[in-house]
């Protein structure tokens, strides 16, 4: 795939760090309904609206899956008494899917997995077999770069941040040879390990398969247009708005992502995902360590600040992040051809960097200076 290089531009999406992480799932909501502006003034707005024309009305669900999902729809004048339904709704699915995925939850399907001897068939639900077929495939297809199958090197680097000092390399090693998808085998009904040791850990792609299924339920539900943002990492948009206009998604600085907004993406139909290193880390001897490893080597991928990926789904978006976070420009090399996915990495640091992206990303980029919505900090 060709590279464009971009000399001018300095923008990125400010990336979420709570892939997964271990949190409070406290199921808070925070609602608000209008057009444009906050709640306090929705009811005004809808009653000068003519008979039918959507509503905008959007809810913050706190603390689930280890950081806050935003739901914003669009709902004919009239319907809006349907709303807390669909976040009652929204939430109850996050919590399930935390309760099947989540390293951190002893009675989760994957934790069992990971607990299980070697030889031992662990049974699981449809979430998550679909979610491990899909991350063979994307294994597949990114020549060994995404791999949620590298937890001991995961273990390896989180042992090394507490200790204060870097992994031994005959240990990073070890744990490589653990990692693999030779060390996990597929069945009709789940999977079963072939080394007591190996684990799986799908933090690099849970988010975006929840994000997926929050929409589908929401456009099954009969929900217009509305969009579906967890953790401000992993965002999916459908349908059209009661504008006209696309979904505006805010773009940071990764060199100062507390600054202000630099940009903005326009997206109608379709994900995105952000993954970086210089929100989340390890740090050791004073030194920032991503907390995205290369699964081949055991190191971290530090070369890429930051990468976009915009996909027709969230999980997809999400998956393709990492690669590229690894392998920088090389891994546009990599993108299936016909897939749509589109993406835009930053290469370097603060003093001397450069950003590149595929050719059609820059149909997403938009002169608006307002976004719709600006991707969340990251939970610490």
């Amino acid at each position: 795939m060709p590279v464009r290089q971009r000399h001018l531009v300095r923008l990125l999406l400010l990336p979420a760090a709570c892939l997964m992480a271990g949190a409070i799932f406290n199921l808070n909501c925070r609602k608000s309904a209008s057009n444009e502006v906050p709640s306090k003034t929705a009811d005004s707005a809808a009653a000068t609206r003519p008979d039918g024309e959507p509503v905008r009305l959007s809810a913050l669900i706190e603390r689930v899956m280890g950081c806050d999902c935003r739901l914003t729809v669009y709902l004919p004048a009239g319907q809006e008494g349907r709303f807390d339904g669909l976040v009652s709704d929204a939430a109850g699915q996050l919590q399930k899917l935390e309760g099947l995925m989540s390293i951190y939850r002893p009675q989760s399907e994957i934790s069992v997995f990971n607990a299980a001897p070697a030889g031992r068939e662990t049974p699981f639900s449809e979430p998550v077999m679909a979610i491990m077929l899909a991350s063979r495939k994307f294994h597949e297809q990114s020549g060994g770069t995404f791999d949620v199958t590298c937890l001991p090197i995961i273990a390896a680097w989180r042992q090394a941040g507490k200790a204060g000092q870097l992994p031994d390399r005959g240990k990073l090693d070890g744990a490589v040879a653990l990692a693999g998808w030779k060390k996990i085998t597929l069945t009709e009904r789940g999977a079963v390990k072939l080394d007591d040791r190996a684990g799986v850990d799908l933090g690099g792609i849970a988010k975006g398969y929840a994000v997926d299924r929050l929409a589908e339920s929401l456009i099954k539900a009969g929900v217009p247009a509305g969009m579906v943002d967890l953790g401000g990492s992993s965002i999916r948009c459908f349908g059209r708005r009661s504008d006209g206009a696309k979904w505006r998604i805010g773009v940071r600085n990764p060199f100062n992502p507390r600054g202000e907004l630099m940009g903005v993406l326009e997206i109608q139909e379709g994900s995105l995902s952000v993954s970086g290193n210089y929100e989340k880390f390890i740090e050791i001897a004073g030194k920032r360590y991503s907390h995205i490893v290369d699964p081949r080597t055991g190191e971290t991928a530090d070369r890429t600040p930051s990468a976009v990926v915009v996909a027709p789904d969230a999980m997809t978006a999400e998956a393709w992040s990492k690669p590229l976070s690894i392998l920088g420009k090389e891994g546009f090399k990599l993108i299936p051809a016909g897939s749509g996915i589109e993406a835009m990495i930053v290469v370097g640091g603060p003093d001397k960097h450069e950003i590149l992206s595929t050719p059609g990303f820059d149909r997403f980029m938009s002169v608006a200076t307002r976004p719709e919505t600006a991707p969340a900090s990251p939970e610490k």
